[in-house]
């Protein structure tokens, strides 16, 4: 009997003990990290895509949020910011402020349109620039085509191409007087029939024929430019 008893006291102690070890494990892994928590679940969807790609052994990069690349800002737009330079004023620092001979172009040299364009300081290194290279390669550049032509002349408009950037706004004005002033169809106003009415007060001796072929001339020359 008193073997049956000592027998049971020693399941009793070894079954306490176990019990008692079980529930400080389990309060162990009460502070523990949790792995449903820190991994990702994964949808419905990954797994097919993931059964797919398992199938034909293709691999397929999961999709993200797209995000574009953050772009630098180039030297052209912070130059458009900028504000632009006074011709005017560069013009009269560097003649009146300035004590060193300055290199002058001939009389009449940077008058061009018949009076009605000079040439400026940017135009004329251009063209000093194109001749310096024309000379030293033995070649001859392409002349410049309509594109450049109307993009030189809008600039002209721009800086101001009637002697000066005070006087920008002066051919704006007579475009926009004419397109007013003109009309689209139907009979003709005193006005463009004056304008079309042609000119007879000039002498009638034989001066007038000079006169007439220059004028013809030049009508012939304005439409190539």
């Amino acid at each position: 009997m008193k073997t049956d008893t000592g027998s049971d006291s020693d399941v009793s102690d070894a079954e306490s003990a176990g019990s008692a070890q079980t529930e400080e494990d389990e309060d162990e892994m009460a502070y523990g990290p949790r792995r449903a928590q820190v991994t990702r679940q994964k949808t419905e969807a990954s797994q097919e895509r993931v059964r797919e790609s398992a199938k034909d052994g293709i691999y397929r990069p999961p999709k993200i949020t797209p995000m574009a690349m953050p772009t630098p800002e180039g030297r052209e737009a912070r130059r458009e910011r900028r504000p632009g330079k006074s011709a005017t004023l560069d013009e009269f620092i560097a003649t009146e402020l300035s004590t060193a001979p300055i290199a002058e172009p001939s009389i009449g040299s940077t008058i061009t349109q018949g009076g009605r364009h000079t040439k400026s300081e940017r135009e004329r290194r251009e063209e000093n620039e194109r001749r310096e290279y024309e000379e030293a390669n033995f070649t001859r550049l392409a002349p410049e085509s309509k594109k450049e032509a109307a993009r030189k002349k809008a600039r002209q408009q721009r800086d101001g191409g009637f002697g000066g950037e005070e006087w920008r706004s002066l051919g704006a004005g007579i475009d926009r007087i004419e397109r007013l002033t003109q009309k689209k169809g139907g009979n003709l106003g005193s006005l463009e029939r004056s304008r079309k009415r042609p000119v007879g007060d000039g002498p009638r001796s034989s001066g007038s024929a000079a006169g007439d072929a220059f004028e013809k001339r030049r009508k012939i020359v304005g439409r190539y430019r």
